[in-house]
């Protein structure tokens, strides 16, 4: 499989694995969003509540590589931030938007989910994919926004029953994370 794919159907799989834990173990209500900052990941986005952390080393024919993440939430949604560092030969290998495709592909297929809707957008003037996949089995939906900035890939995601997943709840998260 295609480190990409992996590596971007690794993170949402943690984050719906995540997701399905919470329904028994986190709380009914969000707790208030509040600013994180990342000095490691170089971002800040606004929480509800402080985020876990976890790192996931990943072993591919290109080396390895540490994926780190972060993941709040309730019983019905969860908030999550991730990104990994590329060497120079995954960019001799591949193009700007064979990453970007192959991070999509593997958020959509790792999950068994189905693509409903697909953009392209950018964060300061980098390239990036924002995304809408449906998880028929959970009822669930992702909304995720993947950048490429220099080296490293960034996925902001937003996943939860439908009901739950609403444009304010999506977008207040979304543009709250700033690179520094």
């Amino acid at each position: 499989m295609d480190f990409l794919k992996k590596a971007a159907g690794f993170v949402v799989g943690f984050v719906v694995v995540t997701f399905a834990i919470s329904l028994f173990s986190g709380g009914e209500e969000l707790e208030a969003f509040e600013d994180y900052q990342s000095s490691r990941g170089r971002f800040t986005v606004s929480f509800p509540g402080e985020p876990e952390e976890g790192v996931q080393t990943l072993t591919s024919h290109d080396g390895d590589f540490d994926l780190y993440m972060y993941n709040a939430g309730s019983k019905k949604i969860s908030f999550a931030v991730a990104y990994v560092d590329y060497p120079d030969s995954v960019f001799k290998k591949r193009s700007v938007k064979e990453m970007l495709d192959g991070a999509v592909d593997g958020a959509v297929n790792n999950v068994g989910g189905k693509l409903i809707d697909e953009i392209e957008v950018e964060y300061e003037g980098y390239p990036g994919r924002e995304i809408e996949v449906s998880i028929a089995s959970e009822k669930a939906i992702i909304r995720a926004r993947i950048y490429l900035v220099d080296k490293r890939l960034y996925q902001l995601m937003v996943i939860g029953k439908e009901d739950q997943v609403t444009e304010s709840r999506v977008y207040d998260f979304f543009d709250s994370f700033v690179i520094e």
